[in-house]
Formats: C-alpha cells, sequence, structure tokens
C-alpha cells in the first residue's frame, strides 16, 4: 500500500540538502519535489531517490522513498523515469545538526491521471 505520508530515509546523510529545502520551506519559497526512479541500484530494485528543487537554485537529493512504499509507486510510475507529482513537505527537522535526528516528511497527492485501481485510500 501507498501511503499519502512518508518518512523519507536517508535524509541524516544529506544534512546539507535538508537544511536548503527546510530553509526554502520556512520561508515560503517555492519549491517543487520529483520521484525518480532509479535503475540498478544494488541494494533496491524498486528504488526511488527523492529530489528537491527549491526556485533558482539547482536540484539537490533529499532521501529514498521507503522501501516498504516503493514498490506500489514504481507500478504507478510505469516507465516514466522521473514523475514530477505533487508533494508538500510536511515537517522538517534538523534537530541541532544531530544525525540521527533529522526528519523530512512529505505528503503525496496522487495525480488525476491515475486509474482508480492504482489509487490507494487511508
Amino acid at each position: 500500500m501507498l501511503p499519502s505520508t512518508f518518512y523519507v530515509r536517508g535524509v541524516a546523510y544529506r544534512l546539507s540538502a535538508l537544511a536548503k529545502l527546510a530553509e526554502a520551506v520556512s520561508s515560503g519559497r517555492e519549491y517543487r519535489v520529483d520521484l525518480i526512479a532509479v535503475t540498478g541500484n544494488p541494494h533496491d530494485e524498486n528504488a526511488v531517490r527523492v529530489d528537491a528543487q527549491v526556485r533558482g537554485e539547482r536540484t539537490i537529493t533529499v532521501g529514498w522513498v521507503p522501501r516498504e512504499c516503493n514498490q506500489y509507486l514504481r507500478k504507478m510510475m510505469g516507465n516514466m523515469g522521473v514523475w514530477q507529482i505533487p508533494a508538500k513537505v510536511e515537517r522538517v527537522e534538523l534537530d541541532g545538526g544531530i544525525v540521527s535526528g533529522a526528519v523530512l516528511v512529505l505528503k503525496v497527492e496522487l495525480p488525476e491521471f491515475l486509474p482508480k485501481q492504482g489509487r490507494v485510500s487511508q
């Protein structure tokens, strides 16, 4: 099942990228989040990377879709390598730079063009 809200994995390894996104969110700057299917990942064949772009800056990788969600997401993505879907940052925490305290929560809105059977309600 693909939940509409999930914790992005691996953000503790990308604290500078997370800090840029957190600053954009808190200051109201425009940003977008892209979910990108990654082929050839030795750790997860269904890997989906989470990239963010703050308006006027380069795209940065902020983490990964959780393994328990990405297989469903990859099915919905089909052959699309990059899927620009509406995603809203629900919460960003840097907790004083402590690696274990970094959190990014995304809320994903499934596009209207998805067939009804591709949607999962909560």
